[in-house]
C-alpha cells in the first residue's frame, strides 16, 4: 500500500500541476476577452470624440494588459512545471510540447484553450492597430488644426511664404 502510494504521487502532482495550468488559461482568456471588450470600447469612445470615456477605456486596457503580462508569467512556471513531470527537457515549453502527452481530457481541453487563446490575441492585436490608427488620425487632424489656428504650419516655400493645407500662401511679413 505504502509504494503504490509513492507511485502515485508524482501522478498525482503532474494531474494538480494540469489542473492549475487549465484554470490559470481559463483565467488568460477571460482577461484576453475583457482586454478586447475594453479595446472595443476605446474605439466607440474615439469615434464618438468622448475624451472622458477614451481616458477611462486606456487605464482599463493599461490594467488588463499589465494583469496578462502577470498571468503568462505564472502560465509559463505552471508549464516549466508540468513538463518537468512529462520529461520534457525545455526551459520554456509550449502548450504544443505537452499536449501530446497528457492524458486525453487534458490534452483536448488544453487544445480549446490554446486556440481561444490564438483567436483571442490575433484579434485583440487586430483591434489595438485598428484603435492605434484612429487615434492617430485624430491627433494628427487635432495638431493640424492648432497649427492652422495658430498659422504655425511650419511649411515654407522657396520665397519664404508659409504653405497652407489647401495650398494656399501666407506671406510673412519681414
Amino acid at each position: 500500500m505504502v509504494s503504490e502510494a509513492v507511485t502515485n504521487e508524482p501522478q498525482q502532482e503532474l494531474e494538480q500541476a494540469l489542473c492549475d495550468l487549465v484554470e490559470l488559461i481559463e483565467r488568460e482568456v477571460t482577461l484576453f476577452q475583457d482586454l478586447l471588450e475594453a479595446l472595443n470600447r476605446q474605439h466607440q469612445a474615439v469615434l464618438q470624440q468622448q475624451p472622458e470615456p477614451v481616458a477611462e477605456s486606456n487605464a482599463r486596457v493599461q490594467e488588463l494588459v499589465d494583469a496578462t503580462r502577470r498571468l503568462e508569467l505564472d502560465r509559463a512556471h505552471k508549464a516549466a512545471e508540468v513538463s518537468s513531470h512529462l520529461g520534457i527537457e525545455t526551459s520554456e515549453p509550449t502548450l504544443s510540447q505537452i499536449i501530446p502527452l497528457v492524458e486525453e481530457h487534458y490534452a483536448q481541453r488544453l487544445r480549446e484553450l490554446r486556440q481561444m487563446l490564438l483567436s483571442l490575441t490575433q484579434r485583440v492585436q487586430e483591434t489595438n492597430l485598428r484603435n492605434k490608427r484612429l487615434l492617430n488620425r485624430a491627433l494628427h487632424t487635432v495638431t493640424a488644426s492648432i497649427r492652422l489656428l495658430a498659422g504655425q504650419n511650419g511649411v515654407y516655400d522657396e520665397k519664404g511664404r508659409e504653405q497652407l493645407a489647401d495650398r494656399r500662401y501666407l506671406t510673412i511679413q519681414t
